[in-house]
């Protein structure tokens, strides 16, 4: 319905909006919730930059002439992950 409405009052077409419904808690429960979904924010940011950090370590390990088998001995992560951080990355 929101769609509807956004759709008809500010004519922008149906597929081109997006409802996005939040909840605001009042409060010390509130800030606390703030607090953990900043935290999931910047751990997930954290987790992409280590992957990329990755990407390129193994990318450089593997140009040196090691193999997909050394390199992750040296990272710590499975050959298969290795595999997949080797593999062109989609849009």
């Amino acid at each position: 319905m929101a769609v509807d409405l956004v759709e008809i009052m500010e004519e922008i077409p149906h597929d081109e909006i997006e409802v996005r419904i939040e909840f605001e808690i009042p409060g010390a429960l509130g800030d606390e919730v703030k607090s953990a979904r900043q935290a999931t924010r910047e751990a997930d940011l954290a987790q992409r930059k280590a992957a990329d950090q990755t990407r390129l370590a193994v990318g450089r390990l593997l140009g040196s002439g090691l193999s997909k088998q050394d390199a992750a001995r040296i990272l710590r992560v499975s050959p298969q992950r290795i595999s997949q951080l080797v593999k062109p990355r989609s849009a």
